[in-house]
């Protein structure tokens, strides 16, 4: 429900609603700054439209109205991207909130139209994900799971409906899946804890798991023990096996984080 009020009525997308500066450290009925609307962006209104694309379908038998309204809502956000250039996003001057900026959309436009072929078997969302695809910047994409990389969930909706969508780009989505998921498995071998990254960052944990997802869907298309055991590694590296000794999953295990970095818990 809060994704559609983010939604305008030409079918565009707000990018966030944030205060301009983080909050304090208390719980969200305390927190009462004024909130504002960031402008629209073309990857937040991809996004939208192919997040709301692949939920739709788990809504069709409990709330079918729901579901409609969610495919509306998407087919919307569409017709917007259809008329309108990659509208890029950054932090206004005033706002000190993260501000995930994104300045390509075409991962995000990728994903929208492959979750719209996969619920409405549409042909033009397959066209178009052909079309998006073929683009010569998805050379360097990495098949990636997070928030400013998209593509790795449109490579999988195609690579697991594989009858919606042309010959050649269901190969061309399985080829850079599975490449990935080499290159992944390469780099556990460098590591002692059989770790799919070379550097710990900012939310590295969610890297890692999305890395064990792609592993899974690699060992699911090719049955390659290889993938099976990266993707488990990773599991376990989350759950203790890491330098740390420590369960990543706060109030898991005997070891594990006691003080996150977590408005609610600290409050």
């Amino acid at each position: 429900t809060w994704l559609l009020a983010m939604q305008r009525g030409d079918g565009a997308v707000y990018h966030k609603i944030t205060c301009k500066k983080f909050p304090a450290f208390e719980m969200p009925q305390f927190e009462t700054e004024q909130l504002y609307l960031s402008p629209v962006s073309t990857p937040a209104t991809a996004d939208f439209a192919g997040a709301l694309a692949y939920a739709s379908p788990y809504y069709r038998e409990s709330d079918p109205a729901f579901a409609d309204k969610l495919i509306a809502a998407s087919e919307k956000a569409w017709a917007y991207l259809e008329t309108h250039e990659k509208q890029a996003f950054s932090n206004p001057s005033t706002v000190e909130t993260g501000a995930y900026g994104d300045n390509y959309d075409t991962d995000e436009r990728f994903f929208a139209a492959a979750a719209l072929c996969k619920t409405t078997g549409t042909k033009k969302y397959a066209d178009a994900a052909e079309q998006l695809r073929a683009d010569p910047r998805t050379a360097a994409w990495k098949e990636e799971f997070g928030w400013a990389q998209m593509e790795g969930y449109g490579d999988e909706l195609i690579a697991n409906n594989d009858t919606l969508f042309s010959k050649p780009l269901v190969k061309a989505a399985k080829d850079a899946l599975l490449k990935r998921a080499d290159e992944l498995v390469a780099q556990t071998k460098k590591s002692g804890f059989n770790l799919s990254i070379d550097e710990v960052i900012w939310g590295s944990n969610m890297v890692v798991c999305n890395n064990a997802h792609l592993l899974a869907l690699a060992n699911a298309l090719t049955g390659k023990q290889a993938h099976y055991d990266a993707a488990r590694a990773q599991v376990d590296y989350v759950l203790g096996c890491n330098p740390m000794a420590e369960c990543y999953v706060p109030g898991y295990g005997a070891h594990s984080p006691q003080h996150p970095h977590h408005r609610p818990s600290i409050a």
